[in-house]
């Protein structure tokens, strides 16, 4: 791993999750499932002590980027009800970075978006830095001779190759990378490419 190589300690772990992105960030933000997602939308506030309430309690400065818009799933009131301090997606990044045309989704590149945030980072002591990516999300346009997986992988191996050479730029102290579910198997033969336990 390239990040082992740069004075980082990798940790590998996994677990099993079903269901969508919303369902994900009501876990990793807030550590509670089911609705919660939905129960903090339809209430337009949290009295939940999540993660970023808590690091803001702290002193830090919280952001939340993604490089699509954030009204898919309700984000931006979900991100602003977490209690995040500043909330940029498409509307932002759009004047910044090209278009990405990965899969459907209207979004520039995430590495303009992960750019950004550590740009941030950097400018402060405390920053607790949330970034929702999206360019290797299925379903997956094909590179020209390769198939949809092979795409996807090499997408996947070039986010993040960035990723890395960022961490050499702006160090910093800890990084959580999180899959949020895993693929959506729309096809048999989408799903005949990954195991099935």
């Amino acid at each position: 791993l390239i990040l082992s190589n740069n004075g980082y300690t990798v940790h590998l772990d996994s677990s099993l999750f079903f269901g969508g992105t919303f369902q994900a960030e009501a876990r990793e933000l807030f550590n509670k499932s089911g609705e919660a997602y939905n129960s903090i939308i339809q209430h337009g506030f949290s009295d939940i002590n999540g993660i970023a309430q808590q690091k803001k309690e702290a002193g830090y400065n919280t952001i939340a980027l993604q490089s699509f818009s954030g009204f898919y799933s309700s984000g931006y009131h979900f991100r602003k009800a977490a209690g995040f301090n500043s909330i940029k997606d498409f509307s932002f990044f759009r004047q910044l970075a090209p278009t990405n045309y990965n899969n459907h989704y209207i979004s520039v590149n995430d590495e303009a978006v992960l750019d950004y945030g550590f740009k941030q980072l950097s400018k402060q002591n405390k920053t607790f830095l949330y970034i929702l990516t999206i360019n290797t999300h299925l379903p997956f346009h094909t590179q020209t001779g390769m198939s949809e997986l092979e795409s996807q992988y090499q997408r996947i191996k070039h986010q993040f190759s960035f990723l890395a050479n960022l961490l050499k730029k702006y160090p910093i102290n800890k990084l959580v990378i999180v899959g949020d579910h895993p693929p959506p198997f729309l096809t048999e033969f989408e799903r005949s490419h990954y195991a099935t336990k």
